[in-house]
């Protein structure tokens, strides 16, 4: 059987109770620290909740060293948790809180809410005569908890909502079996080592921040965060960075991008980086030849995978063998104790090469939506795989195709819009419109006129401002029709410094839309 994750921490905190473990620009937190601080936390939460009762934690705040804390101590206990970053409108935390059912709202910052539903128990930094996360944890500084209370393999260790598509979010529950798949698969594919400095960029509310936790903590490293504030000041973001002394990136491309705006954003800033992570959205070959020749010995792995199967299921080192023969660059092969299948509409299995439906099966799917019984029949299901016999699958949404055993992700399946009579798949263009040259990157984004697709706009961000506006869009679309069909090429082309990005580091496309509709 697998190792479960606390025990697996405990001998980290026996090996390396001295190392930090995380660290942000205010203050750092060893392992000791971590494990105490959750073991104080813990015996308090299972005085005020018995583990069999199952209510979810929600903790909220945006990469404060004790909601790392408050991670260990939920597991320590039995209980999932939430993760809610502070950057959340007030509206979206209330129908996350009211929905989940939570017992508990732990927070080192303040939390929004005065009151909350009779029964929920909330400790912030601002809870009046009641007592904080730091009074808790120096009350019962010497209390531990019944390891009894432990999380169970099929027990679920956190749940992160997503974007539903009625407006209202969905819970994404992952079970510690779901945890344990991905875990073991990245210390068998990509292994921290005690010596590695790990970048978080992403708030812990969305799960590409799952890439750099545990794999770091399991492995002894140090967990390196650049929060929203530091990330607003590039000046000091990158002198913070020439002091971190980060071995292992793990971001969206859209960060990594910004981070490429800066000239001294090289090898030289970060002498110890050895790799690149890539997760949370299509990584540019443009991306990478910048890459390539500011971190000339570093290696980048693009991988794949949704929320729901666990942060991500697919990766490949990324070369520039592979940039020459791969004008959109794959997403890799599929993990050992996973499969990817690629279906057509009435569910039934495409030839290689041929475009559909990409399927996740196999331990690393979580078992639905939470308490959603209409969402999770939709989109998940019980098969039988030709490999793995029965297993949990999910259906992505994500088009792609297999060539030559590997991912081809061509965008969501909802990205899809038809003008003219044409079924359009806006990332293709994308593709195309970042290979030309003097574009540095750009998203295409359909113009809606009585509920119809009008046209296409181009919103893009040139290498150097243009010394003609007009003559450089022409010259962008004469190359376009060399690539693309002309009901393909954008009408309007709007030039920007940058394009929006949102708070988890992704193309904030929803912004870009709502520009498009004023």
């Amino acid at each position: 059987m697998m190792t479960r994750i606390i025990a697996a921490l405990e001998d980290v905190y026996r090996t390396f109770s001295d190392r930090i473990a995380f660290t942000n620009q205010q203050m750092n937190l060893t392992y000791r620290e971590l494990w105490e601080q959750s073991d104080a936390l813990a015996a308090w939460m299972l005085e005020q909740s018995p583990a069999e009762n199952e209510r979810p934690v929600v903790l909220y705040g945006h990469m404060e060293p004790l909601l790392p804390v408050c991670f260990l101590a939920c597991m320590k206990a039995g209980k999932a948790y939430i993760p809610l970053d502070s950057s959340l409108p007030d509206k979206r935390v209330e129908r996350i809180v009211l929905s989940s059912g939570a017992g508990i709202v732990l927070s080192p910052a303040r939390f929004p809410f005065a009151s909350l539903p009779s029964g929920v128990r909330l400790v912030d930094s601002s809870s009046g005569g009641s007592m904080s996360l730091d009074d808790i944890i120096h009350s019962h500084a010497a209390r531990k908890p019944d390891p009894a209370a432990r999380m169970r393999e099929d027990g679920t260790v956190y749940i992160i909502y997503t974007s539903g598509s009625t407006g209202d979010p969905k819970g994404v529950p992952i079970s510690q079996k779901n945890l344990l798949s991905f875990e073991g698969w990245m210390r068998d594919a990509f292994p921290f080592s005690p010596e590695d400095v790990v970048l978080n960029q992403a708030p812990f509310s969305f799960d590409l921040s799952v890439m750099g936790v545990y794999p770091a903590f399991l492995a002894g490293a140090s967990l390196w965060t650049a929060d929203q504030a530091l990330i607003g000041k590039p000046k000091l973001m990158f002198e913070a960075m020439s002091r971190s002394g980060l071995s292992v990136w793990i971001s969206t491309p859209s960060f990594a991008e910004i981070c490429l705006m800066e000239p001294s954003f090289s090898e030289k800033l970060l002498p110890r980086l050895r790799m690149f992570l890539f997760c949370g959205e299509m990584l540019p070959s443009r991306t990478v030849r910048k890459l390539m020749e500011r971190f000339p010995g570093t290696s980048i792995v693009n991988t794949y995978g949704p929320t729901e199967a666990t942060v991500a299921v697919t990766s490949i080192i990324v070369d520039s063998n592979l940039l020459a023969v791969n004008p959109q660059l794959p997403v890799g092969t599929c993990k050992p104790d996973c499969r990817i299948r690629i279906w057509d509409e009435e569910e039934r299995e495409v030839r290689e090469g041929e475009k559909g439906e990409i399927v996740i099966c196999g331990p690393s799917v979580s078992y639905g939506y939470f308490a959603n019984d209409e969402k999770t029949s939709g989109s998940f299901r019980s098969i039988n795989d030709r490999d793995l016999g029965i297993t949990r699958a999910y259906k992505t949404g994500d088009l792609g195709y297999i060539q030559d055993g590997m991912l081809i992700c061509c965008g969501r399946i909802d990205f899809q819009v038809k003008l003219h009579g044409y079924r359009i798949e806006l990332e293709e263009i994308e593709h195309r419109l970042r290979e030309l040259p003097g574009v540095k990157s750009g998203a295409v984004v359909p113009h809606w006129k009585a509920e119809a697709c009008d046209y296409l706009t181009a919103y893009v961000v040139p290498d150097e401002p243009p010394v003609s506006e007009v003559d450089t869009v022409s010259g962008w679309k004469t190359l376009l029709a060399e690539r693309l069909p002309a009901y393909m090429i954008p009408r309007k082309f709007v030039l920007r410094p940058a394009l929006p990005i949102n708070g988890n580091g992704k193309l904030d496309r929803k912004r870009l839309q709502q520009e498009e509709a004023l």
